[in-house]
């Protein structure tokens, strides 16, 4: 209020009115206060707005973060289809101690994870995967063999020494990061060392991706 009073004495210096200033009436001393009260919420609301968009950004920044980490982590939409088949083509013998078998008749490779050229299976990415392997033998013959992940044994089978042809199979689920190798081996000396086709899709090696 001192305020608008010195503005009303320093006009009727500067003017030279003879009038003696006076107060403010109660009433303009409110409007006066109103105005006051306005710029301050003006200025209250401002500062509030400023903090709001300061927070509002980073909250924007933590979300576009996590829909780039959903997106690099989530493949739904894209063709997320990881599977092989691969057969012999041969009669097959002479194994050595965890020689790998090479199964080169390849009939289905969706995400090319099968190396054709050394017969072994390489995740294209993270995720777990299944993965079946059969050998058969013919009659009075016997064979082990194992899948293995990086050279560790997974599983192992074996064919029975019968008189006729026997076959053997053997499912795995495991979890591989993206370029673990998988392949089946011969894992045994002193067996007949000897697979068969018997004309037929007998002697086989597959695998898919369950859950990336």
């Amino acid at each position: 209020m001192y305020g608008l009073y010195c503005l009303f004495v320093l006009y009727y210096l500067r003017v030279g009115a003879v009038v003696t200033p006076t107060l403010p009436s109660s009433q303009e001393q409110q409007a006066y206060a109103a105005i006051l009260k306005a710029l301050a919420d003006v200025k209250q609301s401002r500062v509030n707005l400023a903090a709001q968009v300061i927070r509002s950004r980073g909250e924007f920044d933590t979300i576009k973060g996590q829909l780039i980490y959903f997106e690099d982590s989530c493949i739904c939409g894209r063709n997320n289809t990881i599977a092989f088949n691969s057969f012999l083509s041969k009669n097959t013998s002479s194994f050595g101690i965890q020689q790998p078998i090479y199964f080169d008749n390849i009939t289905l490779n969706i995400g090319n994870g099968y190396d054709t050229r050394h017969g072994l299976f390489r995740a294209p990415r993270n995720g777990t995967y299944t993965f079946s392997t059969s050998v058969t033998t013919p009659a009075s013959s016997q064979i082990a063999v194992e899948i293995v992940k990086n050279g560790e044994q997974l599983v192992q089978l074996r064919t029975i020494n019968d008189y006729t042809w026997s076959m053997a199979t053997n499912v795995v689920n495991v979890n591989l990061i993206k370029g673990d190798d998988v392949w089946v081996r011969h894992s045994a000396i002193g067996d007949a060392n000897v697979l068969q086709i018997d004309d037929g899709l007998y002697t086989s090696f597959s695998g898919f991706l369950v859950h990336a």
